[in-house]
C-alpha cells in the first residue's frame, strides 16, 4: 500500500497477513484464516444420517475406542491435558473447546483431535445436553 504523509513523500506499508486457499477452490478467490484446530465434519452423503450410532461405526472403523458421554448444559472443563491423544467427537448439542489459544463451538458431527499433553479446555453452551464420543487409539 502507498501513501503520502504531509510532506508529499511516499510512504509503503507492508501488510502481512496469512491466509490459505480453501480445498477445490484454488480459482475462485476464496481464502479463509488457517486455523491451528482442525474440526472433521460430519458428511450425510458418506456417513449416512448422524446418530449416536453411526458416530460410533465411523470412530471404530478410523481405529479407536469409543465410550460415550453426556454432558448437561454449563458443564465445565478448565483446562487439562491428557497423556494420550484423543479425538472428542459431538453427536448432540454444542460444545465450546479451546486449544492453541483459538476458541472454537463444536456442533453435532464435529470431530476434533486432541494430541497428548495438549492443554484445552470445553464447556457445554446452549440449553442442550451434549452427547460426546471421547475416542482413544
Amino acid at each position: 500500500m502507498r501513501m503520502e504523509n504531509e510532506t508529499g513523500s511516499t510512504l509503503i506499508l507492508f501488510i502481512l497477513i496469512r491466509f490459505d486457499y480453501e480445498p477445490g477452490n484454488n480459482h475462485t478467490g476464496k481464502t479463509k484464516m488457517t486455523s491451528k484446530i482442525k474440526i472433521e465434519k460430519w458428511d450425510n452423503t458418506v456417513d449416512g444420517p448422524l446418530s449416536v450410532e453411526t458416530m460410533e461405526k465411523k470412530l471404530r472403523q478410523q481405529g479407536y475406542h469409543c465410550t460415550q458421554y453426556e454432558f448437561s448444559p454449563g458443564t465445565n472443563f478448565p483446562d487439562h491435558t491428557h497423556s494420550i491423544s484423543k479425538k472428542d467427537s459431538i453427536v448432540t448439542g454444542q460444545f465450546q473447546f479451546s486449544m492453541y489459544g483459538e476458541t472454537v463451538v463444536l456442533n453435532p458431527g464435529d470431530m476434533v483431535e486432541v494430541p497428548k499433553n495438549t492443554v484445552h479446555n470445553a464447556k457445554v453452551v446452549g440449553s442442550k445436553s451434549v452427547i460426546f464420543y471421547d475416542a482413544t487409539k
